[in-house]
């Protein structure tokens, strides 16, 4: 009868012991997903700034070619005036370099547009320049109108262009060009918009 007795008593602390360890066990089993669930949401979350530094990136990328045209442009603050009495003694320096007799030149008041790049410490400002001018040839013409794109201060975006033929190149030209005379023989029409940027004071 004692026999009886030990031997449930011992089967009894058997399954306890048993179910102590399956709880341990199930214990461990709930920690370890609850880790995991924790786990794989800093993935998502790492995954998910990832992919958005990666979007940011490509945005930049995208935008990097203008902004660093309009960063290595010689772009300066000033007043109008200033900047208006500048253009216009570099158009003729440009003109006396290159050929040409610029008959008409015109510069719009300029215009705020920051807003359209979303740029809080810079102030981009766009006017409009039309020019109609004479050249010796249609190669002086389109060295006259590089040398505007990369010598005026600013970022220039061309926007229309209209070279006609006036005559040919003949000896009469010629002997006017050597004798420090231009006898023109193209006409030409250009109209681009001047970007200028600044810092903002805040």
């Amino acid at each position: 009868m004692f026999k009886y007795y030990l031997l449930q008593i011992t089967v009894f602390v058997t399954f306890l012991g048993l179910a102590v360890a399956l709880q341990q066990v199930y214990s461990i089993q709930n920690r370890h997903k609850e880790e995991l669930a924790i786990l794989y949401k800093d993935i998502s979350k790492m995954k998910l700034e990832i992919n958005n530094a990666h979007h940011h990136e490509i945005k930049l990328n995208n935008n990097f070619s203008v902004w660093r045209e309009l960063h290595d442009s010689r772009v300066y603050g000033g007043s109008e005036l200033e900047n208006e009495v500048g253009i216009e003694s570099l158009f003729s320096e440009l003109c006396h370099k290159h050929r040409i007799s610029m008959e008409e030149v015109s510069v719009s008041e300029s215009v705020d547009v920051s807003a359209q790049y979303e740029k809080q410490y810079i102030t981009v400002e766009k006017s409009r320049v039309r020019m109609k001018f004479s050249a010796l040839t249609d190669k002086h013409a389109v060295l006259f109108i590089q040398a505007v794109r990369y010598d005026v201060p600013g970022f220039v975006a061309l926007k229309h262009l209209k070279i006609v033929k006036k005559r040919e190149v003949t000896q009469e030209v010629i002997e006017a060009n050597s004798s420090g005379s231009i006898l023109p023989t193209v006409s030409c029409h250009v109209e681009f918009e001047l970007y200028k940027i600044s810092g903002c004071h805040v």
